[in-house]
């Protein structure tokens, strides 16, 4: 998990270097490529470990997608 936390701040980290570069730009190209491939490797983590793990928890689906909703509510009226 430690690894995907990193993966999530890097991209959080990418993206907006990208909104100030122009796509000519090389700097551009550079950190494009280093996204796509933290975003592949992130998501193959996911479909191949995380969610047959997540598959075969004893987990309240419903209940747990009530909890996220109400909790991206708080959020963003923080916002």
């Amino acid at each position: 998990m430690n690894e995907a936390k990193e993966e999530h701040h890097l991209v959080h980290v990418l993206i907006p270097e990208l909104k100030e570069l122009e796509p000519s730009d090389e700097a551009f190209k550079a950190k494009f490529i280093v996204l796509g491939e933290l975003v592949k490797h992130h998501v193959k983590e996911e479909e191949g470990v995380m969610f047959p793990q997540a598959q075969k928890a004893k987990i309240d689906w419903e209940e747990l997608q009530a909890e996220v909703m109400e909790r991206k509510e708080e959020l963003m009226a923080q916002a």
